[in-house]
């Protein structure tokens, strides 16, 4: 059996972590930062190609969400 559990800013801090996680990676790739701070981190906020950005996100979501610390 498996259960899923919504953990985006309900029972944690999903979008502070995300965002930390990109612009640490952004560091590393081209270090431009926010570009575009309308945006959300998924939608054009850095200046990474889809590739990139699908790439860094699959490759590290599941480490990140394990990571998470819940809200009290």
């Amino acid at each position: 059996m498996k259960i899923g559990i919504d953990i985006d800013n309900v029972i944690s801090n999903f979008n502070k972590v995300l965002l930390e996680e990109f612009l640490n990676h952004d560091k590393e790739l081209r270090n431009t930062g926010i570009v575009n701070s309308d945006l959300y981190i998924t939608r054009g906020m850095f200046d990474w190609s889809k590739e990139e950005l699908d790439e860094f996100y699959y490759n590290n979501i599941e480490r990140i969400a394990k990571n998470l610390i819940l809200k009290k």
